[in-house]
């Protein structure tokens, strides 16, 4: 039900413009995307990652434990050598103990790429 409700709103807010959105009520994570949205869902066995604008490595083993689940959502993803996934134009999707459990996308999903994204920031003054 309160999915049903956050997609209908969600509809009716981005015929105003863009409107990329992460919201939580402490049970369930929503994630909206008119642009770029990308996540990964990272469990055991948890390796090692190199950040993608820093040569930093990080060893995820070191700061999880094995039953641990991390949902990471970001506009661009934030590390090389690991696969992220891309929420399409206009998805909307609902995680549960880090995995989507539902997901309202168009039926012909679009993806936009990261230089369409930075440059509708940009249009809009964000410095990127």
């Amino acid at each position: 039900v309160l999915f049903d409700a956050i997609a209908g709103l969600t509809h009716e807010i981005r015929r105003y413009g863009l409107f990329n959105f992460v919201m939580s009520n402490g049970d369930c994570l929503f994630a909206h995307a008119s642009t770029l949205l990308h996540y990964i869902v990272r469990k055991a066995p948890f390796g090692k990652a190199r950040l993608l604008d820093d040569d930093v490595m990080v060893d995820f083993s070191e700061v999880t434990t094995p039953n641990d689940k991390v949902s990471v959502i970001a506009t661009l993803p934030l590390t090389r050598d690991e696969t992220w996934s891309q929420l399409a134009v206009n998805e909307l999707v609902m995680f549960q103990d880090g995995d989507i459990v539902l997901s309202d996308r168009p039926n012909n999903p679009v993806y936009m790429s990261a230089e369409e994204g930075l440059e509708i920031a940009r249009a809009v003054g964000v410095s990127v």
